[in-house]
Formats: C-alpha cells, sequence, structure tokens
C-alpha cells in the first residue's frame, strides 16, 4: 500500500496543502504559505478544496485504492 506518499496541491486562488498518506487508508493534509513552508500541523482527510479534479491522478489513484479496501471489508 502507498505508505508515506506526499503530493503537493494548489488551488487557482492560490491555497496550497501538502498531503500524505501515512497507515493503509489514512491520509492527512496541511497548509503550505506562498514560500512552500507548512503553516500548520497535520490534519487528517482532504483540503477543503472547490475541485477534486485539481488533485493529481496519481493521488486519486491511492484514494480509489483505500476506498475500495473499505467497501471490500464491509462485506466481511
Amino acid at each position: 500500500m502507498p505508505e508515506g506518499r506526499s503530493w503537493i496541491v494548489s488551488e487557482p486562488n492560490a491555497r496550497t496543502w501538502e498531503i500524505k498518506t501515512a497507515r493503509e487508508g489514512e491520509v492527512y493534509y496541511r497548509p503550505l504559505d506562498s514560500s512552500g513552508t507548512a503553516k500548520g500541523s497535520w490534519r487528517p482527510g482532504l483540503p477543503p478544496i472547490a475541485d477534486a479534479q485539481l488533485l493529481p491522478q496519481s493521488l486519486r489513484d491511492v484514494l480509489d485504492l483505500f476506498a475500495a479496501r473499505e467497501d471490500h471489508s464491509e462485506e466481511c
């Protein structure tokens, strides 16, 4: 599973976040300033982005993997 990967996501209005996976199924984000320095602590989930299409395809693929595993575990 893609543990420990990270992505930088920016919105057109200049808001930027770092998003990372921690353990299987866990995603965290933190805001970045204009120089790329973290402005806060890690928060669970995804940042409040206006359009999911702003997420890199590789991150969307990982999120799809997480969702598929959750759906499969509920069937047990």
